[in-house]
């Protein structure tokens, strides 16, 4: 992680091999005894956008995100039933992840009652969507909301995993751009 020497703010994180630009600081946990999660929107190299979450996870807290989404976009690739196909582009695209070798157990030193070990993990996911209060009009929060159903639907029954964390904050409107107009003439 980079941080700009005069303004303080994160300039650009490393996951795994690859390094992303900070566009903006989306979401900080302002909780002293959470996850410490802070959202970014990021940028690659090549200029797409995307979302990097870090955060301090407890260590006995059961599967890794990492493995959650790799699982579910290799079952999408694999699949090729029109649900699947219809959730490539609403599914958030796993780019990479990591666990970061560091944890919350080598900082605390001989604490006499120390808290629960945290790892470190960082990962980032696309496409970038708008928050779910953001909706246009009642047929599209429907929609969405019929979309979620759908998606939960299908990682129970194809990708076995249920999801345990419905929020606000965890579903987002992807809107696809619209087509341009053919140039006139």
């Amino acid at each position: 992680m980079t941080v700009d020497f005069f303004s303080g703010n994160v300039s650009k994180i490393r996951v795994q091999d690859q390094e992303f630009n900070v566009i903006k600081h989306i979401y900080s946990s302002l909780v002293l005894f959470g996850c410490g999660t802070h959202i970014f929107l990021v940028q690659d190299k090549d200029g797409k956008s995307h979302i990097l979450k870090d955060a301090w996870l407890l260590a006995n807290q059961g599967m890794s995100e990492i493995t959650l989404l790799s699982t579910i976009s290799k079952k999408l690739q694999e699949d090729s039933s029109p649900d699947a196909q219809k959730f490539q582009s609403m599914h958030p695209r796993f780019i990479v992840g990591e666990e970061i070798e560091d944890s919350t157990k080598k900082r605390r030193g001989r604490v006499s009652d120390p808290p629960p070990e945290r790892l470190h993990r960082r990962v980032v996911t696309g496409p970038v969507g708008d928050t779910l209060t953001s909706f246009r009009s009642c047929e599209e929060f429907v929609k969405v909301l019929l979309d979620c159903v759908d998606w939960l639907e299908f990682l129970h029954k194809k990708c076995e995993i249920v999801h345990g964390d419905l929020s606000v904050n965890n579903i987002v409107i992807y809107r696809s751009p619209l087509p341009h107009p053919p140039p006139k003439d």
